[in-house]
């Protein structure tokens, strides 16, 4: 609504996808597990090289993290996650790292639960973190409720916003 223009949407889920594309039908998208997603197939899909992208936004699973999940005592084990076996989902948050290492976007913006900067799981945080700021980001996060933003639910989420070194250097 205020001049955005999307250029791929990826979700693992086939009924995510439809959901989407039955409100925003004829957008670019991938039915895939991010582990499979190639630079190749990225560009291919968008049009558009490296550096190009304004934002890339992403929330890798939260269930390894939520405060009334299993935690560390889930990972590095597969399970059926949303009707589809998956491995190791705690380890999706550096997927969508190495993705944006290869899109190379101006800015990343990357939700997920509060309890991901929370122990026992924030080394995990600060590994993302250092993810995000070792391909060249300046990163800062914040914690929201969402019930202070109009919506009908105490939800806290945490966001990360990187800006690519360069970027932020003509701000």
């Amino acid at each position: 609504m205020s001049g955005g223009n999307i250029r791929l949407v990826c979700n693992f889920q086939e009924t995510c996808i439809k959901n989407y594309l039955h409100n925003y039908p004829n957008t670019p998208h991938i039915c895939s597990d991010i582990r499979n997603l190639t630079g190749n197939k990225i560009h291919t899909k968008t049009g558009m090289k490296p550096r190009e992208l304004d934002i890339l936004d992403g929330s890798p699973p939260c269930p390894p993290f939520s405060m009334s999940g299993l935690k560390q005592k889930g990972w590095n084990k597969t399970k059926t996650v949303y009707g589809k076996l998956q491995a190791n989902i705690e380890d999706l948050t550096f997927d969508f790292i190495n993705i944006a290492k290869i899109i190379q976007p101006k800015v990343i913006v990357c939700e997920n639960v509060k309890g991901l900067t929370m122990a026992p799981v924030k080394r995990h945080f600060e590994k993302m973190l250092n993810g995000f700021q070792g391909n060249g980001y300046q990163t800062i996060y914040k914690v929201f409720n969402s019930f202070d933003y109009g919506v009908p639910q105490k939800r806290e989420r945490v966001f990360i916003i990187s800006i690519r070194d360069d970027v932020l250097e003509k701000l």
